[in-house]
């Protein structure tokens, strides 16, 4: 396997954790040249985790630390995706660590990651996956629930956000049909899977 980032500074702190709230948006890869770095901050403002996104081809090992387990991570392809909770005078505060809540800081001045709308960044996906217990409507309402929708096989293509329901469309036997889905909890967990390629 090819190297994919070169990691450059690595401290040994665990990240922070924080009281689950509702998340605002996401974090991704903005423009960056090799050379640049991807900075995460302690609370202390001490770099946590510092390393280079550019791929590399002549490097053959790489590991990232067991507590950086972002929304989404695949470095050949240049995708990185953080959920962000907050963002104060330029600087976002991030989920590193989905399974623990742990976060960090970047630094949205840097031109290596910008700050995405929950609006935009869905609309930007391919397609999200269902699982069974998701409940398609046909409104934005949860009164409005459609009987029967197969889901297995099924590519559902996100459409545009309304709070916490997701507008989506599928095919299915050569017909287009469209509905709601709610994407995430009142306790901000997602209820939808994001698939970045086709």
């Amino acid at each position: 396997m090819n190297k994919l980032l070169s990691l450059l500074f690595l401290t040994f702190f665990s990240p922070s954790l924080f009281a689950q709230e509702r998340t605002i948006g996401v974090v991704t890869l903005d423009q960056y040249e090799k050379g640049d770095s991807l900075v995460f901050y302690n609370d202390d403002e001490t770099a946590w985790l510092k390393f280079d996104p550019y791929y590399r081809e002549d490097e053959s090992s790489f590991s990232m630390p067991s507590n950086f387990q972002p929304l989404a991570f695949h470095p050949d392809n240049f995708l990185l995706v953080l959920r962000a909770q907050e963002i104060v005078n330029g600087f976002a505060t991030v989920i590193i660590d989905e399974s623990q809540n742990g976060y960090s800081v970047v630094n949205l001045a840097s031109k290596t990651l910008k700050y995405v709308e929950w609006a935009d960044f869905m609309s930007s996906v391919y397609a999200v996956g269902l699982s069974k217990e998701n409940e398609i409507y046909e409104k934005p309402e949860s009164e409005s629930k459609i009987d029967y929708v197969q889901i297995e096989h099924i590519e559902f293509k996100p459409i545009k956000v309304s709070n916490d329901w997701l507008q989506i469309n599928w095919t299915h036997e050569d017909k287009t049909h469209s509905g709601w889905v709610k994407w995430r909890d009142k306790e901000d967990n997602l209820l939808v899977d994001f698939f970045y390629f086709s």
